[in-house]
Formats: C-alpha cells, structure tokens, sequence
C-alpha cells in the first residue's frame, strides 16, 4: 500500500469510538439545513418560474437567470411570509455561500453535473456579493457595523470577578 492510501485509510477511522456518530449528526443537520433552504427555493420557483417545478421538485438543469433569480432573491432579509424586510438588509456573504452550496448539493444528490456557464456565474456573483458585504460594513448600512465592540481583557475580567461572590 502506498504512502498516500495508508494517510486517506488513517484518516477514515475515527480517533474516538463517539467521533465517528458526531460526523454522521452534522452531516444529518447540515442536510436538513439544505433541504429547508430547497423547501423555500421550491415555493419561490412555483410563484416565478413555474417551469422550474414538476411536481413539488425542482427540475434540473437549473438556467443562469434563474439562478440569478434565486441568489437576488436569497440575498435580502425576509420575514416567515417570504416579504423583504423594509428597511431593505442584506443576508450576509456566509448564507449566499450557503444557498450555492444547496444547490450545489441537489446536483450531487440527483447526480448531475453542474455545466461550466453555472459554476462561473457562482463563482463571480460570490466575489461581487463579498464586495458588497465589505462596501455596506464601511459605509456603516450593514448591521455588523451596529454591534457593540467586543470588550478588551480588562473590561472582560472586571466583570467576571465582580460577579464572584468572595
């Protein structure tokens, strides 16, 4: 056996007898994660592009614009019933990357391959919408900006021990 199948074999098996459950439950939740971002994607396509579903699923090949579509309409905060928050806010760079990586996901799981046009049109919309997210924070419109700095050591320790009771 060469060098580089013994490191993949080692790495497969699990340091601890319980490692091996906790990957198989963040692999569960991080489906779950998907299929709910899906659920929504699947009740969007049904009102825009009614061609997109057959029978409650999506079809594939997904097209660009409808990708588009989906990664606009993924971009600005919702309330439960689908409607934009007013005040306009943007979901941050983390839950794009995530919606791509849902659909990513139902590619793998319908086995199909994603076409190249796609793949760069992710790639691009996920460099512009970083830029974005970077642009809102500096100008001060994202609400990351509207958080209260982290507290220094100091101020850290001079709460904990004033909550000790000596």
């Amino acid at each position: 056996m060469g060098a580089t199948k013994r490191k993949h074999a080692e790495r497969q098996v699990p340091a601890e007898p319980g490692d091996g459950i906790k990957a198989l439950r963040v692999v569960d939740n991080t489906r779950k994660q998907y299929e709910s971002t899906l659920a929504r994607w699947a009740r969007w396509l049904e009102k825009e592009h009614p061609s997109s579903i057959d029978q409650g699923g999506i079809v594939l090949p997904l097209t660009v614009p409808v990708c588009k579509g989906l990664l606009t309409y993924s971009s600005s905060k919702r309330n439960r019933q689908g409607v934009e928050l007013m005040p306009q806010q943007y979901n941050s760079y983390a839950t794009i990357s995530g919606v791509i990586s849902a659909i990513k996901y139902l590619y793998t799981e319908r086995a199909q391959s994603m076409h190249g046009e796609l793949e760069t049109m992710f790639t691009e919309n996920c460099a512009g919408y970083k830029r974005k997210v970077v642009q809102l924070r500096s100008s001060g419109k994202s609400r990351a900006n509207l958080r209260c700095p982290s507290p220094d050591i100091d101020t850290w320790r001079f709460e904990h021990y004033s909550r000790l009771k000596i």
